[in-house]
């Protein structure tokens, strides 16, 4: 024990202390006739976080190629009939990554290929209308429901569509397939439920060719 400053007794703070390390995942200290030890596992905590990390991806990626998948369809459905031009050209692009560092993002489009082409394109130039472009189809896409009032047979060819599948049929398909489904569908969770279970990797091609049959399934109930 030592004298305090002002003549009280006072413990002694500052025993002497001794370090030792053992190896490179432990070491101790000594102090007064005790010891403590201190012990990690750094290797097997980088093989877990890795591990978490890798499974963290893939769980995000199937969650998010089911969701585009899920949107395809839904603007399939919602998309105008013509010819059935426009629900074949509606497809995915889906990411095809393998790590993903901190704060990145993963991207995924649902859209209508620029590849597009109408049937109706001669009809439409005669009439001196646009034809088959990215510009129509955003036209299409924005203003359908403004316009197809005035033309008797679009009107009941979308009313028909509408009963065969269940949805409506018009304006801003893509945005509202995805307004839509979102809805009932948190990708926050989705993921986590993903997290421990078996995730099916979908490629890009085959998410499309899927589209490719719910498309031809709308051509069936439409020409029947």
């Amino acid at each position: 024990m030592a004298r305090g400053r002002f003549g009280e007794r006072g413990a002694d703070y500052n025993p002497p202390i001794g370090r030792a390390i053992r190896n490179a995942e432990s070491f101790s200290i000594q102090a007064k006739g005790y010891s403590f030890t201190f012990s990690h596992n750094f290797r097997g905590w980088k093989t877990f976080t890795d591990d978490i990390k890798k499974k963290m991806l893939e769980a995000a990626l199937a969650e998010i190629k089911s969701t585009v998948r899920e949107v395809g369809r839904g603007a399939i459905a919602r998309a105008p009939h013509y010819s059935g031009a426009l629900e074949h050209s509606i497809k995915v692009s889906v990411p095809e990554i393998t790590s993903l560092k901190g704060r990145g993002r993963i991207t995924a489009i649902v859209g209508v290929l620029d590849s597009w082409h109408s049937s109706y394109d001669k009809i439409a130039a005669a009439g001196g209308y646009p034809t088959s472009s990215p510009e129509l189809i955003a036209y299409i896409h924005d203003y359908y429901d403004d316009f197809i009032g005035e033309t008797k047979d679009g009107l009941k060819r979308k009313h028909r569509k509408e009963a065969a599948v269940g949805e409506r049929v018009g304006s801003r398909f893509l945005t509202r397939a995805w307004y839509d489904i979102e809805q009932g569908n948190n990708l926050a969770k989705g993921i986590a439920k993903r997290l421990f279970s078996y995730n099916e990797n979908l490629s890009e091609d085959v998410i499309n060719a899927m589209l490719e049959r719910a498309a031809d399934q709308i051509d069936g109930e439409m020409n029947e």
